[in-house]
Order: structure tokens, then sequence, then C-alpha cells
């Protein structure tokens, strides 16, 4: 993945063959018009999709443990995400932000970002290492002989005053 397929990815940015490798799983399509937007923020709602997108790669289940019921902000959410903000909060991956609402086109924050991410490897039983083909890479450099001469839940942030929700996928 030396190379990007979105226009607006370099190559040989950090991130390159990593964005290469989501969308080569399937896990990311970009924003629209060959773009990745790598600058943007990621919506709760698309963080969402991701994580939903995830799971389907990696063949992670999580059993349902309540029913989505309508937010007041229902008709916020994108068609594209609708089923996979359902199937997170009923497997209690993502909550609302109080007030029966979920926010899906807001940011998502870091706290719930990890909040997201804890739940989410808690119910579907942890993660295997799905490495991409620079980790690959920096790992068989690691091995080798160096040259001679070289140096060698109650909400997304677990309180009940402060419930936050899901996004985002790019």
């Amino acid at each position: 993945y030396a190379n990007s397929s979105f226009s607006d990815v370099s190559a040989g940015q950090y991130y390159t063959a990593y964005v290469e490798w989501a969308k080569a799983n399937g896990i990311v399509n970009g924003v629209g018009d060959n773009l990745f937007a790598p600058n943007s923020n990621v919506s709760r709602q698309d963080f969402a999709v991701l994580l939903l997108r995830y799971a389907d790669f990696a063949q992670k289940q999580f059993p349902t443990t309540r029913q989505f019921s309508r937010f007041a902000d229902d008709t916020e959410i994108a068609g594209y995400a609708r089923n996979a903000i359902q199937t997170l909060y009923n497997g209690g991956i993502i909550n609302g932000i109080g007030g029966n609402a979920i926010n899906p086109r807001g940011n998502a924050t870091r706290a719930e970002v990890a909040a997201m991410l804890h739940r989410f490897i808690d119910a579907s039983g942890g993660i295997e290492a799905h490495k991409a083909p620079a980790d690959e890479t920096a790992d068989a450099a690691k091995t080798e002989e160096p040259a001679a001469g070289t140096d060698a839940e109650k909400t997304e942030t677990g309180t009940d005053a402060d419930k936050t929700g899901a996004g985002g996928t790019k």
C-alpha cells in the first residue's frame, strides 16, 4: 500500500498504508469524490459505521443487551448509518447523549471513542491483531540483523449526567 486510492491521501504519509488497508477490507469508503478527508473530524454516526464494518471484517459478534428505540433526533441519522447505530446501541456499545438524543452528526470526542472501543472489545470478546503492510514491514525490520557498523455503561464517558453516543465513518 505504497500509494493511495484517495486523491487527498498522499503516498508516504504515516497513515497511507492504514487507510488503504481499511479501504481494502471494506472498513472505510471515503467521503465521496475520491476523497478520504484525513484531517477532518469523525461524526458519531460515522464512527458507529466504522465500528460495525470492523466487526463484520473481524467476524465479531456481540449479544443484544437492549432494544433500540427512537431518539428525539432520530431523523438526523443518515440512512447509511441507521443500521450501525441501531446494532451498536442494541449491543450496549453506544449510548445517547441525554435528553433522549444521539447527536449523530456531532463529532465523536476522544472520551466517547475510548468508551465505545472499550465496550466493543468487551462485548465482542477481544480483538486479534490485523496488521497492515506497514506493520508487517516494521516487524520484519525488527527481526533482521543490523548491518555492520550501525547503531542498533451508563454513558460513553460513564456518568449518568453526561450521556454520550457514537459516531463515525469516513
